[in-house]
């Protein structure tokens, strides 16, 4: 994490050095590359305004690129911010739905009635335990009948992970998704995997090695947009 921040202020520095002052960079491309047309129009066959004229046009290009880009996540972080409405009345929905779909009272084999939320999973829980562990326990018949996995299969699933196995599943994302809330998407990870393939490998080994995964790195923002004005 402490070597992402470090990418992330070098990125903040290269954007300031580089991007700040955009509109006035193309502007200035512009004004240079109609001088080339016009030197071009009275000396045609100049080897040097040709070369020249390449030049500043692939510059134009180049930064005509980098600010529409820009605008592109400047319009993102504007629809998250007016979309906030949005999303806040769709999560109080998903809350609604889910009130009604809690277990608030349960009777159990003994028909005991047990009320209230530490007594429901209790009762789940006592449910269970005594299906699997006291008495007679699960038949071994039954569970034979039904599908099973063979050695192979069971062997695939406590087997570690492959570095390789990483790699692709990185490398599956579309470079092109929305990126994460610290600006980071599938593609920046890509286009560095020569440097930080050892961390991001290490990152996700000890993952499935602890099963702790830092709540910052699976941190999502859902934001619903109106497909009509007014809506």
């Amino acid at each position: 994490m402490a070597k992402l921040k470090n990418v992330r202020v070098a990125l903040r520095d290269m954007h300031y050095v580089h991007y700040s002052n955009i509109e006035h960079i193309l502007a200035q491309k512009r004004d240079e590359l109609g001088s080339c047309f016009r030197d071009l129009q009275l000396n045609l066959l100049s080897p040097t305004l040709i070369k020249r004229e390449k030049v500043v046009s692939q510059e134009f290009c180049k930064s005509k690129d980098a600010k529409t880009k820009i605008l592109i996540q400047r319009a993102k972080l504007h629809d998250i911010k007016h979309g906030d409405l949005i999303s806040f009345f769709f999560f109080s929905k998903i809350k609604e739905r889910q009130q009604t779909q809690i277990i608030h009272e349960i009777q159990d084999t003994n028909e005991d009635t047990h009320i209230g939320m530490p007594a429901v999973r209790d009762a789940f829980v006592n449910y269970y335990h005594q299906l699997f562990f006291g008495g007679n326990g699960i038949d071994p018949d039954i569970i034979a009948n039904g599908h099973c996995l063979d050695t192979q299969d069971i062997n695939a699933l406590v087997t570690p992970i492959t570095r390789k196995e990483i790699k692709d599943g990185l490398f599956s994302i579309n470079s092109h998704k929305s990126p994460r809330l610290d600006g980071f998407s599938a593609g920046s990870f890509k286009s560095v995997w020569d440097i930080i393939a050892n961390d991001f490998c290490l990152a996700v080994e000890d993952f499935f090695r602890t099963s702790f995964m830092p709540k910052q790195l699976n941190v999502t923002v859902l934001t619903l947009f109106p497909k009509k004005k007014f809506v």
